[in-house]
Order: C-alpha cells, then sequence, then structure tokens
C-alpha cells in the first residue's frame, strides 16, 4: 500500500510513518529537504506550488498532510500570518495536486486541532460541537475549509482534530518533565482548565485505522477518552517524578514571563474537554485511556 505524507519528519509525522513502514506500507514523505525518516522515499516540495512532486500521489492509496508552523510561540502578527500560512497553503497544494493526479488516493487525512471548539471550563466537546470563537478556531476553520472545499468529490477527507500529544522526544511533556523534577511542577494558575491529551502511539495508530476505516469521515477528536485538568496532570506527573508537592504557578506569571518563554499565555491558561466520541463509536481501541496509564509508559519505562 502507497501513503504519501507531509510533514513526516516531525513528532507526530515521524511516529506515523515508522507505524506505516512497519505494516510493510510503501512510504513517500513530502519535505523541504527532499529527505524522510528511514525506510521512506523522500520527495522535494516547498509546501505551497504544485510541482514534480504531485507524482508521488498518483496510485497512492492515501496522503496525510500534517505540515503547520508551531502553535507554541508568542502570537504576533507575524506569527499568526505563518501559521495560517503554513497551514492553510500546504492543504491547498495537497488538494491541487490531488486533482491533477489520474488515479486519486483513496483518502486524504489533513490536519486539525482541538482548538476548532475554542475554550470552555466544563462543557464536553466532541466532534459535533459548533466552531469556538477566537484565533485558534479561525486557525482551524480556514485548515479545514482548505481540505472540505477541494474538488476532489471522491476522495473521502478526514480532519484530524488533535490534541496535547503526549512523547517523551518532543511537544508539551519534556519541559513539563524538566520543571517537575526540579520541584517546579506546580498547577498553572488555579489549575482548573482542562487538558486534552493524548499519547503517542495512540494518536499513530488511531490515524492508521482512520486510513482504513471507510466508515470515518469529516472530524476526528484526537484526544484520550478520559481529558484531566492541569491540576490533575501536573499532579500525575509529579506522583511519576516521585515529586510530593510543587507549589502553583499564579497565572500573572506567565504574562510576565511571556517574552522569555516565547509561549503565548492562554495556551497555559485555557484548555477545553474534548471526547473522541467518533473513535469510541467507531471501534477504536485505546492502548492508554487514562493519564496514568500514559505516563507509566512514557515515563516510568
Amino acid at each position: 500500500m502507497k501513503v504519501v505524507v507531509a510533514g513526516g519528519t516531525g513528532l507526530i509525522g515521524s511516529s506515523i510513518c515508522k507505524a506505516l513502514v512497519a505494516n510493510s506500507c510503501s512510504v513517500f514523505v513530502l519535505s523541504r529537504s527532499g529527505k524522510g525518516p528511514v525506510g521512506t522515499t523522500g520527495v522535494a516540495w516547498d509546501g505551497v506550488t504544485v510541482g514534480p512532486w504531485v507524482s508521488a500521489l498518483d496510485e497512492a492509496h492515501a496522503v496525510i498532510n500534517l505540515v503547520g508552523e508551531r502553535i507554541a510561540q508568542r502570537w504576533t502578527a507575524d506569527a499568526q500570518r505563518r501559521i495560517i500560512d503554513s497551514r492553510v497553503r500546504s492543504t491547498l497544494a495537497i488538494g491541487e495536486a490531488i486533482e491533477t493526479v489520474p488515479n486519486k488516493p483513496k483518502v486524504w487525512i489533513n490536519g486539525s486541532a482541538i482548538g476548532y471548539y475554542g475554550y470552555g471550563l466544563s462543557e464536553a466537546f466532541d466532534e459535533a460541537s459548533p466552531l469556538g470563537r477566537g484565533f485558534l478556531p479561525e486557525v482551524c476553520r480556514q485548515w479545514e475549509d482548505a481540505t472540505r472545499n477541494a474538488h476532489v468529490p471522491d476522495v473521502r477527507r478526514v480532519f484530524l482534530r488533535t490534541g496535547h500529544v503526549l512523547s517523551t522526544q518532543d511537544g508539551l511533556l519534556p519541559p513539563l518533565l524538566n520543571i517537575t523534577r526540579k520541584f517546579l511542577g506546580g498547577a498553572a494558575g488555579n489549575g482548573k482548565q482542562y487538558m486534552s491529551w493524548i499519547h503517542i502511539n495512540d494518536l499513530t495508530q488511531m490515524t492508521v485505522w482512520a486510513m482504513n476505516n471507510p466508515n470515518i469521515e469529516g472530524p476526528l477528536n484526537g484526544t484520550a477518552p478520559v481529558p484531566v485538568t492541569n491540576g490533575e496532570f501536573m499532579a500525575g506527573l509529579r506522583r511519576a517524578c516521585h515529586r510530593p508537592w510543587c507549589p502553583p504557578a499564579p497565572a500573572f506569571m506567565f504574562s510576565l514571563l511571556e517574552p522569555l518563554t516565547g509561549v503565548e499565555p492562554e495556551l497555559i491558561l485555557r484548555g477545553q474537554r474534548v471526547l473522541p466520541l467518533k473513535s469510541e463509536h467507531g471501534g477504536f481501541q485505546f492502548q492508554f485511556r487514562t493519564l496514568e496509564l500514559a505516563l507509566n509508559d512514557l515515563i516510568r519505562a
């Protein structure tokens, strides 16, 4: 089975590529360098324009697009433009490429995020929940619309709305582990904001499952079934690191330290409780349903 992955050198993409190669898939990775992970075939592209790389999509079973500028940064006007453009322009290019090849992919899985729903306190969001308000919902709206509006009627499309992906290689977990081991792993603000997380292995397997399941279409929440509050998340980290207590970090600190951390405060102080109803109802089997199981695997193993 031939699969094309754009963004295959990042945290999520490289994990998906590894799983596909292990399943004897022929994996082609679109990257600016023209190189891909071990076992894949690298194909050069600029992430914007249609070019010779289009031929890689011909006769592919699936195309998976995960390209996008990092969200965890200060949201200056220039950064916001890059965050949106990197996602929308690469997605438009993929759509145009699919239109041109004679033997089109059966399925197109495109990245999105749970930021689509905006923020909430206790209410739960699922795939049927409406679009929220703010910068992140607007990013996700434009991202998904670029996929939805492509003129490829016979191609099944999935919008993979990922949450906080837990891995010791990159992402949210390494810096939180670092501060927790230094006895600084307290809750952020009041700690009541929800963190909808997922183990990297479960997200990888969910993507492969969605690729092979013809009944999965439209939005798909890439989160674990049991989201937790920030306070619960940090308490779980402290248990895993054998740190019985750490002082909480007042909310105002994140605004004061924004120039140093380079992270928008609302990404830390606000959240949403997202449930993966479509994957649960569709029969996907989570290996790490709870935070305790995930942290035991990632940290204590």
